[in-house]
Parts: structure tokens; sequence; C-alpha cells
């Protein structure tokens, strides 16, 4: 039996240009914001590493800071979002552990409608041996990053032709966790 619960939970969100991002050079036409996630809390089970022959009791405390900025303009635009965790285990079945995941994306319109370029970054926490449950020992970071153009080609007014080119590299990070082996 798993039970789950949250203590003490708290949550801030701040949609709004922030004055520092807000005093970044750009066209007057640019539309921009940032976003702040604050949330803490907390997770209880009777069986920590999913294990009907070995159960242990953990309690998991954690603090989620997330942090966003947008900016939306003619030529350029970007997107981010990405969050950190930090988590504690009671019983010490996981070592204490900060992990941060999330997205971005810039892509610049050389020429509206005809030509932009993309750069784009995603790092996430994935599972590192599917044939093992699904705890935080079992856990790796992936990292991809990719870039390359767009070429657009309009073929009537309501129909037109894209043609990308990216190139992508994906890379996996060893959590350094206790348990993993490779």
């Amino acid at each position: 039996m798993n039970t789950m619960f949250r203590k003490g939970a708290f949550f801030i969100a701040v949609t709004a240009a922030m004055p520092a991002l807000a005093q970044m050079p750009g066209p007057a036409a640019a539309k921009q914001g940032a976003t702040l996630e604050a949330t803490e809390g907390g997770e209880h089970t009777d069986n920590a590493f999913k294990n009907d022959r070995f159960k242990e009791d953990e309690t998991k405390s954690y603090i989620d800071l997330g942090l966003g900025y947008s900016r939306a303009g003619d030529a350029l635009a970007i997107q981010a979002m990405y969050n950190a965790e930090l988590a504690n285990y009671e019983n010490d079945t996981t070592e204490e552990d900060t992990v941060v995941q999330g997205a971005s994306s810039i892509t610049w319109r050389a020429l509206p409608n005809r030509l932009h370029f993309d750069v784009q970054h995603e790092r996430s926490e994935q599972i590192q041996d599917s044939r093992n449950p699904d705890i935080r020992n079992n856990r790796q970071l992936r990292d991809i990053v990719s870039a390359g153009p767009t070429f657009i080609a309009r073929l009537s007014p309501v129909a037109d032709l894209q043609l990308n080119a990216r190139n992508s590299e994906v890379s996996y990070e060893d959590s350094g966790r206790v348990g993993v082996a490779r």
C-alpha cells in the first residue's frame, strides 16, 4: 500500500514582466514575461523500493522551484521553463538529491514566412533500466539539443511546403546515485 500526502504545501506563481527582464532591449512589439513557481511537499510510502520481498517505509520531503521566461516578437521568439527539485529522504533509502529538468527554445525568423532558425533544449529524468522498478536509483538525466533551419515555400494562399533540417545531440548522464550500474 502506498500513501501520499502533502504537508505545508504552498504555491506561488507570478506571470508578469519582472523588472530586470523588462529592461532587456528589443522592439516595442515584443511581448515578454516571466514565471516563478515554488512548491514544498512530501510523500510517504510503505514500499520505497517497490519490491514485494524487501519493503521499507520512506518519507520524502521536497522543495521544487520553477523559473520560466518567454518573449514573442516579430523576429525573435524565446521560451524557457526549468524546474529544480531538492529531495530529502527521511530513512535514507535514497541519497539527498537535486534534479534540474525543463525545456527551452529560440526561434529567429530571418525572413518572416520564408526562413527561420530554431534551437531547442530539453532536459529530463528517464528510467535507466526498464526491467527494474521506477525508483530514484533507477533514473538518469537526458539532454537533447537540436538546431536547424526551416524553409517555407508558399504554394497557394492556403497551402505551403516546409523543409526542415535538424541536427540533434542526445546525451545521457549517469545519476551517480547509489545502486546504479551500467
